[in-house]
C-alpha cells in the first residue's frame, strides 16, 4: 500500500478506533518486506492506534526489530512452524529458515530486555501434523524466556489442517 494513502485513510478513520482493538498491518503477505513499514506504525502510534503485525521471524532482523519498536509497534505474532530448517521450508517454502529465525528472535527479545515500554511478542507454531513432532522442543525453546510480555504457544487451526484435511479438537497450549 502507498503510505499516502495509508495516511488518508487513517484521517478517515473515527477517534473512536482506538477501543476496538489493534490496527492489524498483515494479511495474507508479508508486511516485512515494505520498506515503509515502521513508517506505517509510526503513523498508527502518533494517532494513538495501537498495531500489531504477525511476521515470518527469518525477515525480521535486529535493525527492523528495533526500529519497530521504537516506532511503537503493540504486538508482533512471530511464526515458528518448525524447529529446523527442513520442517520450516517444507511449510513456508524453500527460502525459510529456522537458523535466521532463531537469530532474528533472540536479537529481538534482546532488544525487547532493553525497552521501557516493549511489545507484546507472541512466539507460535501452528499445530500441524508435518510439525507435531517438534511441538514439546518449540515449548522447550520459547516457553520460558523470562520477559513478561513474551508469551509462546501451539496454535491450533480455525479449520482443517491443510496436511490431513481433519479439523483438531485439541485446545492450544499456552505457557
Amino acid at each position: 500500500m502507498d503510505f499516502g494513502l495509508y495516511h488518508r485513510l487513517l484521517d478517515q478513520l473515527d477517534p473512536r478506533q482506538r477501543a476496538y482493538g489493534r490496527l492489524e498491518l498483515h494479511h495474507l503477505g508479508e508486511s516485512l518486506l515494505h520498506p515503509d513499514v515502521e513508517r506505517f506504525v509510526a503513523l498508527a502510534t502518533d494517532r494513538g492506534l495501537p498495531s500489531e503485525m504477525s511476521v515470518n521471524p527469518a525477515l525480521l532482523t535486529p535493525e527492523l526489530s528495533r526500529r519497530l519498536i521504537e516506532a511503537g509497534i503493540k504486538r508482533l505474532v512471530l511464526s515458528f512452524d518448525g524447529m529446523d530448517n527442513e520442517t520450516m521450508a517444507r511449510l513456508r517454502g524453500p527460502a525459510a529458515s529456522f537458523v535466521k529465525a532463531e537469530a532474528n528472535t533472540e536479537a529481538l527479545l534482546k532488544e525487547v530486555s532493553l525497552t521501557a515500554h516493549p511489545p507484546r511478542v507472541l512466539i507460535q507454531m501452528l499445530d500441524l501434523q508435518a510439525n507435531r513432532h517438534q511441538r514439546d522442543l518449540f515449548l522447550e525453546r520459547w516457553g520460558q524466556t523470562g520477559f513478561p510480555t513474551v508469551e509462546a504457544y501451539v496454535k491450533g487451526l480455525d479449520g482443517p489442517d491443510p496436511d490431513t484435511g481433519k479439523c483438531e479438537s485439541e485446545p492450544p497450549l499456552y505457557l
